[in-house]
């Protein structure tokens, strides 16, 4: 999403309040996926540390 909005503003793109809206939500989302993947990924090194 940082691409699309780039392009946005570097084309000069005038974005309406939704738009605007839905790619902040989908980075949003991608955070929270990206977060909450680094936790498990984490939480399986320690189980791996303990066998």
């Amino acid at each position: 999403m940082l691409a699309v909005r780039g392009v946005a503003q570097v084309r000069g793109t005038a974005l309406s309040a939704a738009a605007n809206a839905s790619i902040s939500g989908i980075a949003g989302v991608g955070h929270i996926l990206t977060g909450a993947g680094i936790i498990l990924l984490l939480l399986s090194f320690k189980k791996m540390t303990k066998n």
